[in-house]
């Protein structure tokens, strides 16, 4: 299961899955690829507990939505997030 540790604004790959997000000095965009890939799932957690200060946001690319919306921000220390694509659109699990 591939990971991927960012600290700073990153498009998540379709390799990715797991993206460990350290917010601890800044706040972070996490872009999604497209959704078109029914079935493909991602991780998103936040590993330094900073979310609260500095924000790590999750993005639908292309257009996407994420629960119906452009974007979900992460806004409990230590939170996580599983999103999952339907083909159409992101969903959080």
């Amino acid at each position: 299961m591939p990971v991927t540790s960012v600290n700073s604004d990153y498009t998540i790959l379709i390799t990715d899955q797991t993206i460990l997000a350290d917010s601890s000095s800044n706040t972070i965009d996490l872009t999604l690829p497209s959704s078109h890939f029914a079935g493909k799932r991602f991780e998103v957690k936040d590993v330094s507990g900073s979310t609260t200060t500095f924000r790590i946001r999750v993005i639908g690319g292309g257009g996407d939505t994420i629960d119906g919306q452009s974007s979900v921000d992460l806004t409990v220390n230590f939170q996580a997030l599983v999103l999952h694509s339907d083909g159409t659109n992101w969903a959080i699990i």
